[in-house]
């Protein structure tokens, strides 16, 4: 576990660092064990307040009382593929990396 450890730290100070926007990752503020689960979540900061409760990708698309309009659906799809293009240039992504609704 302690080289698991030095190279989730190498990670969540890897992805502090400044990064270009085409990334839109926000700053990663450290990580986290959850012993339940025994998954490692990392924490990010949010540049702003938010009003509401983050809501994920995936519920917002399938919510029928929230209406998105094409050309923003255009734009969210660009953006993912733009980010996710950028992610595997660099080998910041594995097979196993996917999103997790957090309680």
């Amino acid at each position: 576990m302690k080289l698991s450890r030095t190279r989730i730290d190498a990670l969540a100070k890897l992805l502090h660092q400044p990064k270009e926007l085409v990334f839109r990752i926000p700053r990663c503020l450290g990580w986290k064990y959850t012993k339940t689960d025994q998954t490692v979540a990392f924490v990010f900061d949010i540049d702003r307040p938010v009003d509401c409760a983050p809501i994920n990708l995936l519920t917002l698309l399938g919510d029928n009382t929230i209406k998105i309009s094409l050309g923003d659906k255009f734009r969210i799809a660009l953006g993912l593929a733009r980010c996710i293009s950028q992610l595997h240039m660099v080998h910041w992504v594995s097979k196993s990396a996917r999103s997790v609704r957090w309680p």
